[in-house]
């Protein structure tokens, strides 16, 4: 994906909260840390399995506790 670069999911983040956004929704980890290291809003946090079947999300809880500290 062209788009699917941490650099990337961060600067389209800045560009919908300086447009009003109050809050983002990303995937994964290294997204999530490089759009908290550029906007102040909240994250809606989301982390993606990718079994050979398709992709899911975790149960809540799973795999959370790693994450807690991107904010930090």
């Amino acid at each position: 994906m062209p788009l699917d670069a941490p650099e990337h999911i961060a600067a389209i983040a800045r560009s919908v909260v300086l447009g009003g956004a109050t809050g983002v929704r990303i995937e994964g980890v290294a997204n999530m840390e490089a759009v908290r290291r550029r906007v102040s809003v909240p994250i809606i946090g989301l982390i993606k399995a990718r079994p050979a079947g398709g992709i899911q999300r975790h149960d809540v809880g799973t795999g959370v506790d790693d994450r807690c500290d991107i904010g930090k």
